[in-house]
């Protein structure tokens, strides 16, 4: 499957969120794509994922397997609603808003709760992981060659449970 413009057309939307950017395809599910996904993994500077918990784990490609060949790697995980009692929820930016309470805030008095226009949930979740992966980076940067102290990895979702 190719993801990008329908028949070669630019669409803007599309363009402001994935230009210069290269994508690669990995099934985790098969010995070379798990391989590969290792190997980027363990080249990068920085690891984002945003599966359901448990997942990475499973493949070995969570935070505490990766830190042990890699030691100062950056590593942020995003979900929707943590690891606890609301994990099995999808974190779609819809639904986030509406559990979250934006929704009730949001449109006329006498209609029922609306989103947000934007995905803002989306927009604001990116921009904390984005902090929180620029000062990892940071507190790297002084001695590159030695793990910057730190208990866990960044953890950002936009409601936590449990």
């Amino acid at each position: 499957m190719k993801l990008g413009p329908l028949d070669g057309v630019k669409v803007a939307d599309f363009s402001s969120v994935n230009r210069n950017k290269r994508s690669v395809v990995c099934d985790l599910r098969t010995e070379g794509g798990l391989e590969d996904a290792m190997e980027i993994a363990l080249s990068a500077d920085v690891v984002i994922e945003n599966f359901r918990p448990g997942v990475m784990e499973r493949y070995g490609l969570d935070y505490e397997s990766l830190q042990e060949k890699r030691p100062d790697i950056v590593y942020c995980s995003i979900t929707g609603f943590g690891t606890a009692g609301g994990a099995h929820l999808p974190g779609y930016d819809l639904l986030v808003q509406a559990v979250g309470g934006l929704m009730s805030v949001t449109g006329s008095l006498d209609a029922e709760p609306s989103k947000v226009g934007v995905a803002l949930v989306d927009v604001v979740t990116g921009q904390n992981a984005v902090v929180g992966m620029l000062a990892a980076l940071r507190a790297l940067e002084p001695n590159r060659c030695r793990p910057a102290s730190r208990s866990q990895p960044p953890f950002v979702t936009p409601i936590r449970s449990g």
